[in-house]
């Protein structure tokens, strides 16, 4: 017996419904994604409010994470009274009110590179979200740095697409392979500074997390990286566990400069990084003193510094100093093993 003679005309429609469904993901997310180039070409904070209100429904958790961070860039470029004349206040205050926004319902779509980039927009503009936004905030990038199957989530990629699209859809943005995965040095780094420039201490169980986390990723971190993630865990006084003390070292050497790679994506063969910043020699030091880990041996510290010499040299006498005076020569483990460490030849190898 054959189908019966209305079969074929369901199966068209359940087809056309299907391809009509699937035209309007697709337009949708190029909706979405034409929202966010719109936002990211904004020159003035209230341009950018003007785009999300008048998106209405349509902003998605990618666009408000698009929005703050814009306007963070924005205050950057224009001082402290910036996007537009004297609105910083302004624009500050609308900074946490979306931030808000996002922690209300839209944070389980969030990639961890939207939830971090969120943190350093408001720690970077100085903006103050009330206390229970940035710990929601703070709380969510947790759940992202835990191992998938212990509460982890992966969050909505991209540029603007859909949550209910396929992944194709979701257009491309970010970088940094942590879309839709683990936290990456950046998201990590990021995270942690602007939890210690809001003064908002995340708690031993982050803490915990994260130091989880940044050991997976350690030799990916930069120099930069590095010392901003260090530095802030050590005024937060959120110390790693012992058994993260010495690839702490080794990967601030090979961020340095040695140690087989350093940098985003190094690799033994990669070219060596650029040398640190001198604050960022100065900071990581107080920081690796500060956070409890034992100093290296003067002949290793003396190759760590080795790399960082040309930096150093830039310093003035008076920076030296103060760097000093509030560096890791306060420590007295520290300041012996510095005092030895200056004696040793500059041409030694850099090898923890």
């Amino acid at each position: 017996m054959g189908p019966p003679p209305h079969a074929p005309r369901r199966a068209a429609a359940a087809a056309a419904g299907a391809g009509g469904a699937a035209a309007s993901c697709f337009a949708r997310a190029a909706d979405a994604r034409a929202l966010t180039r719109a936002i990211k070409a904004c020159s003035d904070w209230r341009e950018v409010r003007e785009r999300l209100d008048a998106a209405g429904g349509a902003a998605n958790h990618i666009h408000i994470a698009a929005a703050v961070t814009h306007c963070a860039q924005l205050l950057a470029r224009r001082g402290a009274g910036g996007a537009g004349g004297g609105g910083g206040d302004a624009c500050r205050a609308w900074m946490a009110d979306a931030a808000a926004r996002l922690a209300g319902n839209r944070l389980p779509d969030c990639a961890p590179r939207q939830i971090s980039n969120v943190l350093w927009a408001l720690a970077s503009a100085g903006c103050r979200p009330p206390a229970p936004v940035a710990a929601a905030l703070l709380g969510a990038l947790e759940a992202r740095m835990l191992p998938r199957g212990a509460g982890g989530g992966g969050g909505g990629g991209g540029e603007g697409g859909g949550a209910n699209c396929s992944s194709s859809s979701s257009g491309g943005g970010g970088g940094g392979g942590s879309q839709m995965g683990a936290p990456g040095p950046q998201d990590l780094s990021n995270a942690i500074w602007a939890a210690a420039a809001m003064g908002q201490d995340p708690g031993a169980r982050w803490a915990q997390a994260f130091w989880a986390a940044a050991e997976a990723a350690l030799p990916e971190f930069g120099p930069q990286e590095l010392s901003n993630a260090l530095h802030a865990a050590a005024v937060l006084g959120r110390a790693p566990p012992a058994r993260l003390h010495a690839p702490l070292l080794s990967a601030v050497a090979a961020a340095w400069g040695g140690g087989g790679g350093g940098g985003i994506g190094g690799s033994a063969g990669a070219q060596r990084p650029a040398p640190p910043p001198p604050q960022a020699v100065a900071n990581t030091l107080w920081a690796l003193a500060t956070l409890g880990l034992p100093p290296p041996p003067p002949r290793q510290l003396a190759a760590l510094l080795a790399a960082s010499r040309g930096a150093l040299a830039g310093m003035s006498q008076s920076s030296r100093e103060g760097a000093g005076r509030g560096g890791a020569c306060c420590h007295p483990g520290w300041q012996a093993v510095l005092g030895a460490a200056h004696n040793q030849p500059a041409s030694l190898g850099l090898s923890l």
